[in-house]
């Protein structure tokens, strides 16, 4: 298992090594120590840490603060601050920052580890969750195929099916209807569009079908029969050429 790589930024020298002291005794490996807000910034961008401990009452020209704030903007790195006391104005201002949590010097090594691998966790979860809706976003009123996965927007709803688990596709006028072992599913685009992302496996025929190859049975020209579903179709005699050479009959 990958050890989590944590920046811890800094200024009071003794602390800060307690702090890495404990955290490579719990596992985790310390990128570094930054003393100020410039360094700890520099060494974002060259180290790319997993989490950063930040102590908000930074001396220098940038506070913990300063410093979280211009993380956020280029940066998505979960912050966990730093503190031994913090007024109502310093706080109010912290929340702006939307850390993944505080921990109140002086604190144990088990407030570190918890802390720290909650906020983790939390970050995780937020991270494939925003994934997720940008996947929902990207599909609209498409669709979108993702390691043999086709997600589709039907009937207002988002549908994850297996393209292994697809007899046929038909054209219906503006809709083209899934037919699955259980359910069938309609969507607004051509056949055409779902031809593109389908792969070899499905074949197109007189732009009315796409049939999963390895889901047909039998063929008794016009009929096509798959396995496990009644449901058959007729083709054209114009496709019985197509289907010949597909299944070397």
């Amino acid at each position: 298992m990958l050890k989590n790589h944590i920046l811890i930024v800094e200024d009071e020298a003794i602390v800060a090594s307690d702090i890495q002291h404990s955290l490579q005794k719990l596992g985790f490996f310390v990128i570094g120590i930054a003393a100020s807000g410039e360094v700890a910034l520099t060494m974002i961008k060259n180290q790319q840490p997993d989490l950063i401990l930040m102590d908000i009452m930074l001396q220098g020209q940038l506070t913990g603060l300063d410093t979280a704030e211009l993380i956020m903007k280029s940066f998505t790195i979960p912050i966990i601050f730093l503190t031994a006391y913090v007024d109502e104005v310093t706080l109010s201002r912290a929340k702006k920052c939307e850390p993944f949590g505080y921990i109140i010097k002086p604190f144990k090594e088990i407030e570190l580890q918890t802390a720290i691998e909650m906020a983790l966790y939390k970050f995780k979860k937020e991270d494939e969750l925003i994934k997720e809706r940008n996947l929902l976003y990207s599909i609209m009123d498409h669709s979108k195929i993702i390691n043999d996965t086709l997600f589709i927007k039907s009937e207002n709803k988002i549908v994850k099916i297996q393209l292994g688990d697809i007899y046929f596709i038909e054209a219906i006028q503006s809709e083209i209807v899934i037919y699955t072992n259980s359910s069938t599913y309609k969507l607004h685009c051509s056949i055409n569009e779902i031809k593109e992302k389908t792969g070899d496996i499905f074949i197109l025929l007189s732009d009315l079908y796409l049939i999963n190859q390895l889901k047909v049975q039998r063929i008794d020209y016009p009929t096509i029969y798959f396995k496990d579903i009644f449901k058959v179709i007729k083709i054209l005699k114009e496709d019985e050429l197509t289907i010949d050479m597909i299944f070397n009959l």
